[in-house]
């Protein structure tokens, strides 16, 4: 599977949940695009921490600095 990014991720599951309301898959489908989904989100999952992690390093620094001019 190619790699997306976190919106085109978004966008597929988008697809994938629509695909499942309207009922028009079958069961060998269906099994195919929950797995999908599964890989989607933990991919998606995987960005959101990268993101948090580096949005709280960064506060962190702003915070030392920030302390040290006072």
């Amino acid at each position: 599977m190619v790699k997306k990014t976190y919106a085109e991720s978004i966008e597929r599951l988008e697809e994938i949940l629509e695909g499942i309301d309207r009922a028009d898959l079958g069961v060998d489908e269906l099994a195919k695009h929950i797995e999908e989904a599964s890989t989607l989100l933990k991919s998606c999952k995987g960005v959101l921490k990268k993101t948090e992690s580096q949005v709280q390093e960064t506060l962190n620094e702003l915070d030392e600095e920030f302390d040290e001019d006072a």
